[in-house]
């Protein structure tokens, strides 16, 4: 059985964890590509171990919710390092593997600002990780042409 930092290793992830408020653990995960795009206080345990393990469970069905992760093209969803103020929404799907991703997209007020004002991709956003997904979807059903899809998202 693989351990559950080799399983984010394996993946091309990171994995840490510090303790938060009131003793409880809380797991940082982010694509070893752009640490730019770290997900904080993505999972939670009383102990280290259960912190990490409760990430993998995380990302594992993250994973496997999406039919079209891997087949069609990479995605990344991104927590809003500004809460959204600059990105319109908590959460941000990219029809973008991670390491493709500008490091302007997670980057400072300025940055960032500028990268949002204008994405060079199709962006699905929302409030939670999966109301991004839909967004995306939504974007991706509206595509005329299936085979041409991921270049329609290249604005």
């Amino acid at each position: 059985m693989v351990s559950d930092e080799e399983w984010f290793h394996r993946l091309g992830w990171e994995v840490s964890v510090a303790e938060g408020e009131a003793g409880v653990y809380e797991a940082d995960i982010w694509p070893r590509a752009n640490p730019g795009l770290r997900m904080q206080r993505v999972a939670r345990g009383v102990l280290p171990e259960i912190a990490i393990s409760h990430a993998r469970e995380l990302m594992e069905g993250s994973l496997a919710s999406r039919p079209h992760f891997g087949r069609h093209w990479p995605i990344t969803v991104i927590s809003a390092r500004y809460g959204g103020s600059y990105e319109g929404g908590r959460w941000a799907e990219l029809p973008l593997g991670p390491e493709e991703v500008a490091p302007e997209a997670t980057g400072d007020d300025t940055e960032c600002q500028e990268w949002w004002g204008h994405p060079p991709v199709a962006v699905g956003l929302g409030a939670t990780p999966d109301a991004a997904v839909a967004a995306l979807d939504d974007i991706i059903d509206q595509c005329a042409h299936p085979d041409d899809r991921r270049q329609q998202l290249l604005v």
